[in-house]
């Protein structure tokens, strides 16, 4: 049963009676009283510029995003257990929060929308009541260096930059090989990362010359206590919501996301990022969400699009070499667990994140611009004495092998009902987008067997000699078998409950039905 959590925002009081074990959780940008104030929003540029103005309703977005982005992270999931999945992770929130423009929340298809969006990017349920706001604060509150008015300084696109491989990929392909000039909207979830970001904005300008990328820098402070979920699900809305209203200040109706098509996608190609551990941050409904969300603010078609779409991970660091900016990869950070970052270990190379990042390397043939050594686990022979660790890279291999050898788009939809999911979202017929959906696993498959066939090779003294640590990659493969062992999780459900919940996914039915021959 999903834990029930009440969010007054803004100052707002809880009127009538509260659901028996319901969780009161107040949540305040602004409230009238500074020592009211719990969260604070500030969007930081590195130079004045000159904004034009924004209709209200993307001030809302805003704050409606650090609302939704701290509940996240200020409500447990039931604990850090690692393994557990569906009901027990879902949380359901019910939000009332203060708006400028309360008529245009209130639209059955902006509540929709925003609704589902949410549900599908966190795996939570979501209640949203809008009230009208009182002494709401302007958008100067938060752009320390805003000047509006003017006509802007000549950006031509507004792009999500993380600083791990795909988002600096993005960054070389837009301002070193397309020479545009782009603002690079960055969220710092913390501090520790601020020295990579700014190596990479040092090492990016010098690449890109007089096209180096404007940064704006999102920041999210919150009372230390409203810190128990490391998951951070709805980041990408936060992260979105103020590259969208940022795109709009500067005339522009575009976002883009760069993010390889395999993590996008969000295939179970490993088991212990499935259900609600699994990002969903560019899955293409997620977007096409944000796309639907954004058009009905600006009132008129709005696009956000991810370029790395049909990418692999080895595809987006081939655009890196292509490009001469091999030098860079060093300076990214992709590891998941922040809080293990060092200057002497960024990786932690346990994650799902650093695993991908790792094999792409190799699969690429550009290991020698990514150390071993700035792993404080080596991703193919260091130990995981974890369970859920060694499921993770068993199952990640394993999954590799599955799908290379499925024969068409038919027999991908009957293994991974999950794709039925995004292609309705994806331009194309049906059939034609699950085909290219194949072709590219399939080549991400490829990628990840010769990755480990090459590590095997070089290690293979090593593995003779049985001089490797049992429960590391390249040792789970070979005595494996590829990780034939694993288990899926105890409550994965079985076919005919999986059956039941894509024919209630509406964009998905009658995909579903049509490889089913119905």
């Amino acid at each position: 049963m999903q834990s029930r959590h009440i969010i007054p925002c803004g100052g707002l009081q809880i009127s009538g009676p509260v659901v028996d074990g319901a969780e009161t959780l107040p949540l305040n940008l602004w409230s009238g009283r500074r020592d009211g104030n719990n969260i604070t929003l500030k969007v930081e540029d590195i130079h004045a510029n000159l904004y034009k103005a924004v209709p209200a309703e993307f001030e809302d977005l805003m704050e409606i995003a650090a609302y939704v982005y701290c509940a996240d992270q200020a409500t447990s999931r039931g604990g850090m257990r690692e393994d557990r999945f569906g009901e027990a992770w879902r949380r359901h929130f019910v939000f009332t929060i203060p708006v400028r423009r309360p008529d245009f929340w209130d639209r059955p298809e902006v509540k929709t929308v925003l609704r589902e969006t949410l549900e599908f990017l966190s795996d939570d349920y979501f209640d949203l009541e809008f009230v009208g706001a009182k002494n709401a604060p302007g958008m100067d509150g938060y752009f320390p260096n805003l000047v509006t008015g003017g006509p802007g300084d000549g950006i031509e696109g507004v792009v999500l930059f993380s600083g791990g491989l795909d988002s600096l990929a993005g960054a070389v392909e837009e301002a070193v090989a397309q020479k545009r000039r782009v603002l690079l909207v960055t969220h710092k979830p913390t501090s520790k990362l601020n020295n990579v970001h700014r190596n990479l904005e040092r090492l990016l300008a010098a690449k890109a010359g007089k096209f180096k990328p404007t940064h704006l820098h999102v920041r999210v402070w919150k009372d230390s206590d409203l810190n128990r979920n490391y998951t951070q699900r709805t980041r990408s809305f936060l992260y979105a919501a103020v590259g969208a209203t940022v795109a709009r200040m500067q005339g522009l109706d575009l976002l883009r996301f760069y993010e390889n098509g395999v993590v996008s996608m969000n295939l179970p190609v490993c088991a212990q990022v499935v259900g609600a551990r699994a990002t969903r941050t560019t899955h293409p409904r997620v977007l096409a969400g944000f796309e639907k969300l954004f058009s009905l603010l600006a009132g008129s078609p709005f696009r956000v699009q991810n370029q790395f779409i049909w990418d692999t991970k080895a595809d987006v660091i081939k655009r890196i070499l292509k490009h001469g900016c091999e030098d860079l990869i060093a300076g990214s950070v992709s590891c998941a667990h922040t809080w293990t970052f060092s200057r002497k270990f960024p990786h932690c190379g346990t994650c799902s994140q650093c695993i991908d990042r790792r094999v792409g390397m190799v699969a690429a043939g550009a290991e020698s611009w990514d150390p071993a050594e700035n792993y404080k686990s080596d991703v193919f022979t260091g130990r995981r004495p974890k369970d859920e660790d060694r499921m993770m890279v068993a199952t990640y291999v394993e999954r590799a092998n599955e799908i290379a050898k499925l024969w068409d788009a038919a027999e991908l939809i009957a293994r991974y009902p999950e794709a039925v999911r995004m292609l309705s979202f994806l331009e194309g017929k049906p059939a034609a987008v699950a085909a290219k959906v194949l072709e590219l696993h399939r080549r991400h498959a490829e990628e990840v067997k010769g990755a480990v066939e090459r590590m095997l090779a070089l290690n293979a003294k090593a593995v003779v000699a049985h001089d490797l640590p049992r429960d590391c990659l390249l040792k789970i493969a070979a005595d494996s078998g590829g990780g034939g062992a694993a288990v899926a999780p105890a409550e994965q459900p079985c076919a005919e409950r999986q059956e039941e919940r894509w024919e209630k996914e509406s964009e998905g039915a009658n995909v579903y039905r049509l490889w089913k021959g119905d």
